[in-house]
């Protein structure tokens, strides 16, 4: 006896039709408050990294006196390089599982390397905590944030994109003011516990305002984690070479 009647269909030779799941139109109401929530994600990590004046220049009078400009400038370097180097990850499990396997634990990651960064007073301290933590937390949250983005746009992707990044470059302009100026009232310390909770507040109002426009999918053990042969498309190759030599 047959399962189902789709199965006695398929039994006899009938074509059985699967029904198609419907997206939700693009743009709307959902695909705008997207772009406002990835708004706050790029001003909290983006735009948190431009405050690394602040940082460098208090590290080499205070804490970490004893080493070099050198050596504290590899704590950014790591923080920027660890936003972007586990993408291929983060975006297959955002393309697979949705946003919030990412954009929750990338939020918290943030939130708990910034109070971890408030506490250290040893070199090796602030790079595992300001350097690796926050620069994973941060490349997931602003991973996720765009990629929903891309997903409820597509005519205007690069309009509603633009305006998420311009996010990274407000937060640039109030976080260096910000910690410089709490900074010299309390110390780096306390500046750095502030903009946890500041931060802190901001990542849960924009988790709320994410949702992925593309349904969930199965697990695919099979597909290729880095695909080379994207790279024989032309125009692909070639955007992602500007974006190599920009970036």
């Amino acid at each position: 006896m047959s399962d189902s009647p789709a199965s006695d269909k398929e039994s006899q030779g009938e074509t059985v039709i699967q029904p198609v799941l419907e997206l939700t139109p693009e743009e709307g109401f959902r695909g705008w408050l997207c772009v406002v929530g990835a708004w706050i994600c790029l001003f909290c990590t983006f735009g948190f990294l431009a405050a690394i004046g602040v940082f460098q220049t208090t590290y080499q009078e205070t804490v970490l006196r004893e080493y070099s400009a050198s050596d504290i400038a590899w704590i950014f370097a790591i923080q920027l390089a660890l936003m972007w180097a586990p993408g291929p990850l983060f975006g297959r499990l955002i393309d697979t599982y949705g946003p919030a396997p990412v954009l929750y634990p990338g939020a918290i990651l943030c939130v708990f390397a910034l109070c971890m960064t408030s506490l250290a007073d040893q070199y090796y301290q602030i790079f595992l905590a300001q350097g690796l933590v926050f620069g994973i937390g941060s490349g997931g949250v602003f991973t996720a944030a765009l990629v929903c983005v891309g997903q409820w746009f597509v005519r205007r992707r690069g309009l509603a994109t633009g305006i998420a990044a311009t996010g990274s470059s407000m937060g640039g302009v109030i976080f260096p003011i910000f910690l410089d100026r709490v900074t010299n009232e309390i110390g780096l310390q306390g500046a750095v516990r502030y903009a946890a909770l500041f931060i802190g507040i901001l990542l849960v109002v924009s988790s709320l305002m994410i949702r992925a426009r593309l349904p969930r999918k199965k697990w695919d053990p099979q597909l290729k984690w880095f695909d080379v042969t994207l790279f024989k498309q032309k125009q692909f190759a070639l955007y992602a070479l500007g974006a190599y030599l920009v970036m």
